[in-house]
């Protein structure tokens, strides 16, 4: 389909951050220089009760009018934050950029081409499907893979990595409240826009992974936590 240009003009990036001193900087220095051609970008940075100095360096970078900053008190996971994020967001569509560098926001550009080229309601990335990546450990590797043939199995989609952080996504598609509060917010997203009937494209990304010295918090019970969200949304 053709690039309808005024459905396309705004973009919401929701930042949510936890404990991300070392990386947050750089992470909206990288979203400020992101040029999207025919879009506007606005940026919300969802400071989750962090307890280094993410506050401190979100409060003194120098960011421009479309940036919207926003300090939790207490640390209530990723699902909140971008909860919180979204009641604040105006773009037409949204993404969610993790604070943590693994994702380099440049990548962004691919999904938004996606979406104007063929008008389709979500996009996610993928780091598994038409392009190599390396993984820190291997049962994350594999304990994607569980989950992404369980997700396509009840929810009749073709996914090869939904628990890929970029999910861009057509605002008004998100009319539900997100419940999760943790990591399982992206089992929720991908069961809610599946159970509207949208079939979820993808687009392949790199990926610089992490270890757990360097600040990854999402663990192997989380993902177990994922499988079984899986069902629980399925009822």
């Amino acid at each position: 389909m053709g690039y309808n240009l005024m459905m396309l003009r705004k973009l919401s990036v929701i930042v949510p951050a936890y404990n991300e001193e070392r990386t947050i900087k750089q992470t909206l220095e990288r979203l400020v220089g992101l040029k999207l051609v025919g879009w506007k970008t606005e940026i919300i940075v969802v400071s989750d009760g962090s307890t280094d100095n993410t506050d401190k360096i979100i409060r003194n970078l120098r960011l421009p009018q479309n940036t919207i900053r926003i300090f939790k008190p207490e640390n209530q996971g990723k699902g909140a934050a971008i909860k919180t994020g979204l009641l604040k967001s105006t773009g037409e569509y949204v993404i969610i950029q993790d604070a943590d560098l693994e994702y380099n926001p440049q990548e962004i550009k691919k999904l938004v081409k996606k979406a104007e080229m063929e008008n389709l309601p979500a996009v996610f990335g993928t780091r598994n499907k038409g392009i190599k990546n390396a993984y820190k450990y291997p049962v994350m590797f594999w304990g994607a893979r569980v989950l992404y043939w369980l997700i396509n199995l009840v929810y009749k989609q073709d996914l090869s990595d939904p628990e890929n952080c970029y999910k861009l996504v057509k605002r008004k598609m998100l009319d539900f409240e997100i419940t999760e509060k943790g990591f399982g917010v992206e089992v929720e997203l991908v069961a809610r826009l599946a159970k509207k009937g949208i079939k979820i494209a993808e687009v392949p990304i790199r990926y610089t992974p992490r270890g757990y010295s360097e600040g990854k918090k999402i663990t192997i019970w989380d993902g177990v936590k994922a499988i079984w969200l899986v069902f629980k949304f399925a009822i």
